[in-house]
């Protein structure tokens, strides 16, 4: 049941992807940019300040980037949300218990060469490397935490030639290796999902993946060979 709700939820948050991007709707006093249309109301932007944000029961939907920099949030029950509108880690987390009300906190720490989030004290993201090694091992704990995420654009640029992938790894984000020199990856079967980019950009040929794990067209180059395992 909770594979079904994850797959229907990312196919659904690629659609907003496109519809998001940008500057669109008025902005309400909680400094939400919001767009309206067929009972429809999507957060397309947020311009306030505050880093602890509660949003309202009345919102059906938020776009890509809106939250990514956020200490905790508040979400209602059945909210559409894409897997870089916060935290990969928080998409997963509330699209895995059912899109039911939940409050997430997230502590911003450094570790080595990673900056990453914490999920309420309980599971780890990495959200960039800092470091500048070309063959990287990603760590499976950090401070005896699992690491399950890999956010937005963490290692994007970084001219890295291998990557080993924990399987700790649920969730890649989007854009997370983009733009390196990766000419092989194994997948773990612990990842469920990987955002749209995430392998863009890297001269990949051939790539076994596990056979639960969803992806979109745009994860990998079009030439590059996909299997199953």
């Amino acid at each position: 049941m909770k594979k079904t709700i994850l797959i229907t939820m990312f196919l659904i948050g690629t659609v907003w992807s496109t519809f998001a991007r940008g500057p669109q709707g008025e902005v309400d006093e909680n400094g939400f940019r919001v767009h309206k249309n067929n009972g429809e109301i999507i957060i397309t932007e947020y311009i306030g300040e505050e880093r602890i944000i509660v949003i309202p029961n009345n919102i059906t939907a938020i776009g890509g980037a809106v939250f990514d920099h956020v200490l905790g949030i508040t979400i209602p029950d059945n909210i559409i949300i894409e897997l870089n509108s916060i935290y990969p880690i928080v998409y997963r987390k509330y699209n895995s218990n059912g899109k039911k009300a939940a409050t997430f906190n997230i502590t911003l720490s450094v570790y080595d060469e990673y900056e990453i989030a914490i999920l309420d004290f309980s599971e780890i993201e990495i959200i960039n490397y800092k470091g500048n090694q070309k063959d990287v091992t990603i760590p499976g704990k950090i401070n005896d935490l699992p690491v399950t995420s890999i956010g937005y654009s963490a290692f994007h640029g970084k001219q890295l030639n291998s990557v080993i992938i924990p399987d700790s790894i649920v969730v890649i984000g989007n854009d997370a290796f983009f733009s390196n020199n990766l000419t092989n990856v194994y997948i773990p079967d612990s990842v469920a999902i990987i955002g749209t980019w995430a392998f863009n950009g890297n001269p990949l040929s051939n790539i076994n993946l596990p056979s639960s794990v969803i992806i979109d067209n745009f994860t990998f180059y079009n030439d590059v060979i996909l299997t199953r395992r």
